[in-house]
């Protein structure tokens, strides 16, 4: 455990209340800074590996690599964008 409070963190049926814990741990601003560097370190691994997965498999060519670039660049970096939100939304207080 990082943080001893999570020990007292239960919902009223008496499981771990896990959106409390994502709360306590994403209000900590060098926990969401870590995560968010994650993210993006690996999004930007899964957007190139998107094209080479497609490479590999042999199907690709002039009119589709284009079309899979940028396609898995957008796909990637939307889900970056969806996940950031969860840390920056408590961060700036808007999920209490």
């Amino acid at each position: 455990m990082t943080d001893p409070k999570y020990h007292e963190l239960y919902d009223s049926s008496g499981r771990h209340d896990v959106y409390r814990m994502l709360i306590l741990g994403f209000s900590h601003p060098l926990v969401s800074l870590f995560y968010v560097v994650g993210l993006f370190l690996l999004t930007a691994h899964l957007s190139h590996g998107f094209a080479s997965v497609v490479q590999t498999l042999g199907i690709n060519n002039r009119k589709l690599t284009t079309f899979v670039s940028i396609g898995g660049q957008t796909l990637t970096w939307l889900i970056f964008a969806g996940y950031v939100s969860i840390p920056a939304t408590i961060l700036l207080g808007i999920i209490k």
